[in-house]
């Protein structure tokens, strides 16, 4: 029996399928799903300790035997069912009709429902922008197309609206790249019914006239061959204060860092928003402080709605920077709102502790951002010592700093400058020492080398240093874990000397005791020799022996271990 038209719910537990196997079952036969029992609900299937109390007078209520006879080909539905609505019209719509002329989109509106398998959002809306189409992150009276993933609704939907799969929204993207001409009469999509036209349903307990039977409608042919995209592997957790955390996930790459500083107004700020599931229910997450806090938080429920949960983290991003999340890649930094803060694509979210867990590896980009700043700042300094304090605010929105309470120092000397540039080419060396593609430090090499050659001729001995750290790096350090420090690493022979440093950070930080084998001790050479700083080369392999957490702090033990480079 074909389901197409109608509206399912379901009520109890069933026996044969899982809930989402019930619900495939009545999409592969044209229906929709309702997660709960509405006045739309057309049919709902009642399992063990079901109810029915919810169900409108004229629903058609089904056993499980009797839905699982109504979606099996060969079989019929049970006699006894009163009054069946005439099936309402469906509107096909062929590929030729929606694909040809290219491009495939060209003035039609997308929105989405749902969650994509194959996609992000972002994804999507660049291959509908690609394809000659508008994104609208909401369905309204324009939406000409509806992608529908799972537990996606169409009950927003205008009639006339085409509704897709995600199947049949890839089949229709690769139509547009390939060359290939479906049978004109191949459906790809169907019309939301027209309430208008649907016949009329006769009055009293007469049975329902039979349905034709229905050819299986078949999926258009193209040439090229649809890929399934392998499962997205989000690298990023759910934020490290979210209670149960491990019991989450991030929806898609829907988590985003925002910072505001204003020197004028002592800001310095930090916003976190994610969009996290957990066991099919939605959740929309912030948090808020002063860098280097914890600060507070709030978790928004959505119940099983992604749509609304979806909505619902766009408007607290908008409301925050005045920037559509769509957009987010072309983002406006405006007044008096929050910057977008890009981290690397390698960053999980285990360290940065309090606030500073917006501040994890920022990207090669944001870096790149940051020196634009500095070299505006050398500028402003020369001709418009007026637009100091500003740009310096701009610096420290978009190279998060910790400062305490205290208000952060406006960069207003060319020293300060010149030492937060080296502070971020720095970074850039890191970043590019530790990417994927060691071509990019090809040009480092002879450099390196003479480095390299230098640190081994200077004096190494055995002894326990010490590094402070303004992360948290508890949940990466694991006990027998190796970790490699790829840059130069200073640390101290003075204990106390680190856990200094560690109070001036504000926030939650890490203590590494270093048992080390080739500690170079350069405090005669330095310029602060009370510091007595030490150095550990490049490529430094640590074994961590046991981590503890003593109040904001987390004490890591580590032993040298061996040498990567």
């Amino acid at each position: 029996m074909s389901l197409a038209g109608k509206v399912v719910a379901f009520t109890g537990k069933l026996e044969s399928f899982t809930r989402a196997e019930a619900a495939s079952k009545v999409k592969d036969s044209g229906g929709v799903v309702s997660s709960s029992v509405t006045k739309k609900t057309t049919h709902l299937v009642v399992g063990t300790d079901g109810k029915v109390d919810k169900a409108s007078p004229g629903t058609v209520v089904w056993t499980e035997a009797e839905f699982t006879a109504a979606i099996t080909p060969t079989s019929s539905v049970d006699a006894n069912v009163e009054s069946a609505p005439t099936p309402p019209m469906v509107i096909h719509v062929s590929v030729k009709d929606e694909v040809d002329p290219q491009p495939v989109l060209e003035g039609k509106v997308v929105s989405f429902t749902g969650k994509l398998e194959s996609f992000t959002r972002a994804e999507a809306a660049s291959k509908v922008k690609d394809a000659g189409g508008v994104v609208s992150s909401s369905v309204t009276k324009k939406t000409t197309h509806l992608v529908v993933g799972s537990d996606g609704k169409v009950d927003k939907a205008a009639p006339g609206t085409v509704v897709w799969t995600e199947t049949e929204f890839t089949a229709a993207l690769a139509k547009a790249t390939s060359k290939a001409v479906p049978s004109p009469t191949s459906p790809v999509a169907m019309s939301v019914k027209n309430e208008a036209t649907s016949a009329a349903v006769g009055k009293g307990k007469k049975r329902a006239a039979a349905a034709p039977p229905t050819t299986p409608e078949k999926k258009p042919k193209t040439e090229a061959t649809i890929k399934s995209s392998p499962v997205r592997v989000t690298t990023r957790k759910p934020d490290k204060h979210l209670a149960g955390r491990d019991q989450f996930t991030i929806v898609d790459d829907f988590t985003t860092d925002l910072m505001q500083t204003n020197i004028g107004e002592n800001n310095n700020k930090f916003y976190i928003l994610q969009l996290v599931a957990t066991s099919g229910q939605y959740h929309v997450f912030t948090r808020w402080g002063r860098l280097g806090d914890v600060g507070q938080q709030q978790l928004a429920d959505c119940g099983d709605d992604l749509d609304k949960a979806i909505l619902l983290f766009e408007k607290k991003f908008k409301d925050k920077t005045k920037n559509k999340w769509s957009d987010r890649h072309a983002f406006v930094k405006h007044d008096l709102q929050y910057q977008l803060v890009e981290l690397d694509a390698s960053e999980s979210g285990d360290g940065g502790g309090g606030g500073d867990a917006a501040m994890g590896k920022l990207s090669a980009a944001q870096v790149h951002k940051g020196q634009a700043v500095l070299d505006k700042l050398l500028v402003a300094l020369e001709r418009n010592p007026g637009a100091v304090t500003a740009l310096s605010g701009e610096y420290y929105s978009l190279i998060p700093t910790l400062s305490g309470r205290q208000r952060p120092p406006p960069l207003d000397s060319i020293e300060l400058i010149h030492e937060k540039a080296a502070l971020l080419d720095t970074t850039l060396t890191l970043y590019f020492s530790r990417s994927e593609n060691r071509t990019a430090i090809r040009k480092y090499f002879n450099y390196l080398r003479v480095f390299l050659e230098a640190m081994c001729r200077m004096p190494q001995k055995e002894q326990t240093l010490w590094r402070g750290v303004s992360v948290d790096l508890f949940d990466a350090y694991e006990p027998g874990k190796v970790i490699t420090w790829w840059g130069v690493s200073s640390c101290t022979s003075d204990e106390n000397v680190a856990r200094n440093f560690m109070r001036s950070c504000g926030g939650s930080c890490t203590l590494l005791r270093v048992r080390c084998k080739t500690a170079m001790d350069i405090s005669v050479l330095s310029m602060f020799p009370g510091e007595k700083e030490c150095l550990l080369a490049p490529g430094t392999q640590l074994k961590v022996v046991k981590r503890t957490r003593n109040g904001n702090i987390a004490e890591i033990e580590v032993e040298e271990v061996g040498r990567a480079i």
